[in-house]
């Protein structure tokens, strides 16, 4: 199709069959072809002079009659030789009778300057592959700005008219709307516009105007580096507007600007509140009223001094071994630390963030990074800093001169979706294929069959647009060949498709909907109506339906993607969604998107749903004063640990202010110290307008530097702004940076690697993918390691894939010495042929800084590489298509797979009590497969692959229908009786008068900073436990003394019938443990998995450590974890009764051990209604204390659960041991059961009287005594009491085993 100068782009491919060796630069377009230029060579293969194929890209001139254009070309050599007619191409041109309207739709309001609406032209052309005149359409609709844009669907456009900032009134009439495409005009009735138009001047309804920071405030950016996060604010409340606000911004530093529009936070009986501002750093901003004219109200000013961080020195060499491996390094130096990206690119590019410098000296900190490249590669390696716009590079050689023999055998792509399909490629190459892009877009692909030199491979690709190509296949040497559409690919001339054979009409559109209807067209937020659901239904069948969500068309509204479902009961297409009790009142407004194409709310006008009675507002909470603290210069002799920080004043009206955190860095050591803040942090006021301290400990061990806030979080609210912004340009903003002066130390010199240890190859196409490595480091006579940097592994390949590592603890540390370790498992597939070590973040308390590159590995005789083992190629599960419980097709996809139905088995757990079942497959290839369910009735299934008796994971595929919302279970109100209660809550005083007693769960509710059940207790602050083989938690720690272990460990599952005889006990064995990436989640969690016995229902506890205090939600009630404290959850799969009346019960274990307790105890707290909320457990002072929660989340309800206290009356008890055991005990259930309790370990300051107590003998040793006992039997003790622990578990397994073995031989007794 022409455009606009009538030209048409073209390619064609001409194979040639001669004697010599054609010379591709002599090809040319005859003179006399005038319809015909600007021929150039785009590919050639010239491996066989029989047929020397040559793609070219050619431009055609159109013709009125549209007829075909005869293509010749022509070859200069010693003679010329012609080659007429060899193709002919159509170059259409559009005619007045092609260009028409065949649709135009109702305008719609895009927001308060833009209206839209679309408009469908009735071209005819069927060209490649969609025809979307775009060059050459434009509109002109004056007074408004005409813009039409391009959709998903054939021929259709969006034509947005706009009014231009400063407008003076607004046409009740869009006037005739000119359409012009190329030298034809059309044009269309005028429009009623839907602006509001008759709006008269509201300026004076605004009141309460207030900024920040102050107008023309000289910002002067500091190590935080906040100049680019910081916004000038304007705030005002008034009625509900009918008019809009609006804001330009300019900024004369980065010479942008631009139009926002001001965000309501606040909507309801007392008013609309908006706020403005945001965007763009601005150094002038102006904000407008737009109602019948423009209108300017005010105008803001700020300037702003950028940090100037200087780069000292920027460079590159490369460390070639040719035969082992080649990296090329990279080093600058700047004058402050922070986080640094860094690209470095040859053939891949590879992007990093260099957390930590390699080297600190003189004020200037290094920066160091090597990447590895194949041995092969030849040509130029470049390193970019974005952050200085700055570029170095060096020249590498290669052994390796053998010119690149490439060809591909076969090209094909098959259709397996509307827009998903799988492209083999089989190829033949000396050199092996580093990377495959589409469209410059790299591609993860797979060998299927053969080698990496003469294969077979295969990718999926999603594509809703028809042109994919060119595939570029780049190899170890640097060498591109790009496959382009259309194109003889080998010597037998086979040819590449034009472009996908995309169904573009299986796209959604308003037309398609035969049924739109909310379950609730108004929600009244004061009656907690947040839920709601959107149904419809379509006039036609629309694949790719299930792809759509639900996501709100608000900028403060930051809610999770809903997806859409399937309704079996209604036949209706839903989705269900919430709001927050933070919105504000009006239209609820949305976004239907598939991530391609978009489907908006005020495109459903009819359709709409409201919130009403809303009583909050989705500001969030504002800072109005920091204080240094304990001044903004300190001064430490070294001798004493202390804290700095700030105290914080926080309004949040009306909600009141619960938690956030807050960041604080140093010039010197950019590794966040994380100090969370909530209502226990809190020193003067209440939640609505509070006083939090922000403090930090610092060591003795310290270095002279400057702490600042680098960023805050206030959850209470959308962070709309920075928090900060209301402190720049007060007297507050010079208490933001505090100066700490410590003693001057010579030390100069990072701690250093004395042991590394690491997994020497891994399987990389196996489903056993996990690197662990040990690492010990010694700081001599130095400041000693610093605790708080935890050091990381980074790897990287030549490919381009790099990945993280980081230690999860010490397992040694003297402060002087340390060793830590750590491990994660690699994503399948991961690299090419090497894969590099690199370890950074080795830090000493003066921070000093230390890391080791590959190469500096290599020097000092470590490990410094991992070998990639891809002998065995596994099946792996990636991803599912959406799938319904009523059956029918389901695609999956993943790697491994294979091309011939012989030796693979598809297995389909359906979650009924039957495993396992193998299904059919309908259509197999190495990385997607479909297979057809049948009918089924379970939330989700779990899919396996064998192939070949090699067992892919599993995978879980939750299904797409509709489920009812669950109906929230009221708590039960105990029964009232006329018998007066006699329990009540522990303490003497009740609660030891540190909290009130809750008479219904008698329970005391402590005031901060007291805890335990009687409130009598503080905390013991004990190091993060280690992650065990099974899911345990185990802490020793120590206090006056005294080792103190506490254990807590979930131990067996069992089912009991309705009188709680056991009918099935599991033995819980084959952990899966799973630890989280510290990146993704910031406490210490571990995750732990297995199956019960021969069933098919899964069980996963995870345990997570909270060294804050923290607040936590479950069954929709506000839990309170205090610091160091412990927390399991606990769930259950789907689980096939014997009996309806049947009960599940998790059996938990919680032991405390001293080594030279005097005495111990243990208390049980137990409602009116005897269920367990507490139990604790006493070595003298010291206590585990865990709380059980007496309900649970069955089946998405909340419900109540009976946690049990577990006698057995085997079980010995010490003076130095206790041990309890509580059984969770689950009613009935079908499909799955959540549980969380909590532990935490205590020291008593108020003695409340033990029933219980078990007290060692009163006799008393002499000094000398004492001495020779311990000398004398320390190694005896140590023995004894390891073989003690063994044979007492061993004892207690087997009494518990046989307890069980008699109690189902009475029942089967009993049945006979």
């Amino acid at each position: 199709m022409e455009d606009p100068s009538h030209t048409c782009y073209n390619t064609i491919s001409v194979a040639f069959d001669s004697d010599v060796l054609l010379d591709k630069t002599k090809f040319s377009i005859p003179i006399t072809s005038t319809d015909s230029k600007a021929l150039s060579l785009k590919s050639s293969i010239q491996t066989v002079l029989s047929t020397q194929s040559f793609y070219f890209s050619i431009q055609t001139i159109s013709n009125t009659e549209n007829l075909p254009i005869n293509i010749s070309l022509q070859y200069q050599d010693t003679q010329t030789f012609d080659f007429p007619n060899i193709t002919s191409l159509v170059c259409n041109i559009v005619k007045a009778e092609d260009f028409k309207v065949v649709k135009v739709s109702n305008l719609s309001l895009w927001n308060p300057l833009t209206m839209y609406f679309q408009i469908d032209f009735g071209f005819n052309f069927t060209g490649l592959p969609l025809f979307q005149p775009f060059q050459g359409l434009s509109c002109q609709a004056p007074p408004f700005l005409c813009f039409p844009m391009p959709t998903t669907r054939a021929n259709q456009f969006a034509v947005s008219l706009s009014l231009d900032l400063g407008y003076q009134s607004i046409p009740s009439s869009t006037g005739i709307i000119k359409f012009t495409y190329i030298d034809l005009e059309l044009t269309i009735p005028a429009m009623d516009t839907i602006f509001p138009w008759n709006i008269t001047n509201e300026l004076n309804l605004i009141r309460n105007i207030r900024y920040f920071p102050p107008n023309n405030t000289n910002y002067i950016e500091t190590f935080s580096f906040q100049a680019k996060y910081l916004n000038q604010i304007l705030m005002f409340d008034s009625p509900l507007l009918k008019s809009s606000i609006l804001y330009r911004y300019d900024n004369k530093y980065t010479s942008t600007s631009g139009n926002n529009i001001a965000l309501m936070y606040q909507n309801n009986q007392n008013g609309a509140s908006y706020l403005s501002g945001l965007g763009a750093q601005a150094s002038e901003t102006r904000y407008f009223m737009c109602g019948g004219k423009t209108e300017q109200f005010f105008q803001l000013g700020m300037n702003f001094t950028m940090l100037d961080v200087k780069l000292i020195s920027f460079g590159m060499v490369n460390k070639t071994n040719p035969t082992d491996i080649s990296v090329a390094r990279t080093e600058f130096t700047v004058d402050y630390v922070r986080d640094y990206q860094i690209s470095t690119v040859f053939v891949p590019t590879l992007n990093f963030v260099l957390k930590y410098p390699s080297v600190y000296a003189n004020s200037q900190f290094k920066y160091s990074t090597e990447i590895p490249y194949p041995n092969q590669y030849r040509g130029s390696i470049s390193s970019q800093l974005p952050d200085f716009q700055s570029m170095s590079s060096v020249n590498v050689q290669s052994l390796f001169t053998d010119a690149w023999v490439f060809e591909i055998l076969d090209f094909q792509m098959t259709k397996v979706s509307s827009f998903t399909f799988i492209i083999r490629i089989s190829l033949s190459t000396n050199y092996e294929i580093l990377q495959l892009t589409m469209k410059s877009t790299p591609q993860k692909w797979y060998l299927l069959e053969g080698t990496p030199f003469n294969g077979t491979y295969e990718l999926s690709i999603y594509s809703p647009i028809s042109i994919v190509f060119p595939f570029s296949f780049r190899n170890t040497r640097g060498e591109i060949y790009n496959l382009y559409s259309s194109q003889f690919y080998n010597n037998n001339l086979n040819s590449t498709n034009s472009y996908l054979l995309i169904n573009t009409t299986d796209i959604l559109s308003l037309d398609d909907f035969s049924y739109i209807g909310f379950r609730r067209t108004t929600m009244d937020l004061s009656r907690n109506e947040f839920s709601n659901t959107l149904f419809f239904n379509l006039t036609r069948p629309l694949s790719g339906i299930l792809d759509y969500v639900f996501v709100f068309n608000d900028p403060t509204n930051y809610s999770p993607k809903f997806k859409t479902k399937f309704d079996i009961n209604k036949n209706l297409y839903c989705i269900n969604f919430n709001v927050s009790s933070k919105d504000v009142d009006g239209p609820v407004r949305f976004i239907l998107s598939n991530y391609q194409n978009m489907i908006y709310s005020f495109d459903l006008s009819n359709f709409t749903v409201n919130i009403i009675n809303s009583t909050s507002h989705s500001y969030q909470p504002e800072i109005t004063s920091i204080k240094a603290f304990p001044s903004t210069s300190i001064n430490t002799n070294g001798r004493n640990q202390f804290q700095l920080g700030w105290n914080v004043t926080i309004l949040n009206e009306p909600l009141g202010f619960t938690f956030g955190t807050f960041e604080i860095i140093s010039n010197l050591d950019s590794l966040p110290r994380v100090i969370k803040v909530n209502e226990f942090n809190r020193i003067n006021g209440n939640a609505q307008n509070g006083t939090y301290t922000v403090y930090t400990t610092i060591a003795t061990k310290c270095t002279s530097q400057n702490f600042t806030i680098r960023s805050i979080s206030l959850t209470d609210g959308v962070l709309q702004y920075n928090p900060l912004s209301t402190i720049i340009g007060t007297p507050d903003e010079s208490e933001l940076i505090i100066s700490l002066i410590c003693p001057t130390n010579l030390d100069t010199t990072p701690p250093v690697i004395t042991d590394f240890s690491v997994t020497p190859s891994v399987k990389v196409y196996s489903m056993e993918r996990r690197v662990e490595f040990n690492l010990s480091i010694s700081d001599g006579t130095g400041s000693g390691i610093s605790s708080r940097h935890l050091p990381y592994l980074l790897l990287a390949s030549e490919n381009g894939d790099t990945m993280e590592i980081p230690s999860l603890s010490f397992s040694y540390f003297d402060g002087i010495s340390a060793t830590l370790n750590g491990y994660s498992d690699l994503p399948y597939g991961f690299g090419f042929n090497n894969i590099t070590i690199s370890i950074y973040g080795i830090v000493d308390n003066r921070l000093n800084y230390a890391s080791y590159l590959t190469s500096d590995l290599l020097s000092i005789g470590k490990t410094y590489r991992i070998f990639r083992d891809s002998s065995v190629v596994y099946p792996y599960l990636a991803s599912s298509t959406p799938t319904l419980s009523l059956g029918g097709p389901m695609g999956l996809f993943g790697a491994g797979f294979s091309s011939y139905k012989l030796g693979i088995s598809v297995l389909v757990d359906f979650k009924d009590g039957k495993n396992f079942q193998l299904i059919d497959t309908d259509y197999l290839s190495g990385v997607y497969l479909n297979v057809t369910l049948p009918r089924f009735f379970q939330s989700s299934i779990d899919v396996q692959i064998i192939r070949n008796g090699l067992s892919s994971n599993i995978l879980t595929v939750d299904v797409s229908d509709y489920y009812q919302e669950p109906t929230p279970t009221p708590t039960p109100t105990p029964n009232i009786t006329t018998t007066p209660n006699t329990k009540t809550c522990p303490g003497n005083p009740i609660c030891n008068n540190k909290g009130k007693c809750n008479l219904q769960t008698l329970v005391c509710e402590c005031i901060p900073m007291w805890y335990g059940p009687s409130c009598a207790s503080e905390i013991i602050i004990i190091p993060t436990p280690t992650p065990q083989p099974q899911p345990t938690s185990e802490t020793t720690y120590v206090f006056d003394s005294n080792n103190i272990t506490s254990v807590v460990q979930v131990i067996a599952v069992r089912e009991l019938n309705d009188i709680y005889n056991v009918v099935n006990e599991y033995q819980i064995s084959n952990w899966t443990l799973t630890i989280a990436d510290p990146k993704l989640i910031t406490i210490p969690t571990y995750y732990y998995q297995t199956q019960l016995g021969n069933t098919s229902t899964t069980l996963n506890v995870t345990i997570e450590f909270f060294s804050n205090q923290t607040e936590r939600q479950f069954g929709g009630q506000n839990i309170t974890l205090s610091p160091s404290s412990i927390k399991f959850s606990i769930s259950i799969g789907r689980y096939q009764f014997q009996s309806k009346t049947n009960y599940l019960q998790v059996i938990m274990a919680a032991t405390i051990q001293g080594s030279d307790g005097s005495c111990s105890s243990k208390s049980i707290g137990s409602g009116n209604d005897n269920n367990v909320r507490w139990i604790k457990m006493n070595i003298d002072k010291t206590s585990l204390y865990g709380r059980f929660i007496t309900y649970g989340i069955i089946d998405g309800n909340v419900e109540l659960i009976q946690n049990m206290l577990i006698e057995d009356n085997n079980e010995t008890e010490t003076s130095q041991t206790r041990t309890t055991k509580v059984g969770i005990t689950i009613p009935n259930f079908d499909d799955s059961v959540l549980l969380d309790p909590d532990f935490s370990n205590l020291i008593d300051v108020n003695n409340d009287s033990n029933e219980n107590e078990i007290c060692q003998s009163k006799k008393k040793l002499s000094n000398g005594a004492i001495a020779g006992i311990v000398v004398g039997c320390v190694v005896a003790i140590a023995i004894v009491v390891g073989v003690t622990l063994y044979l007492r578990k061993r004892a207690k397994y087997n009494r518990e085993k046989l307890k069980m073995s008699q109690k189902l031989q009475k029942m089967n007794n009993k049945a006979n």
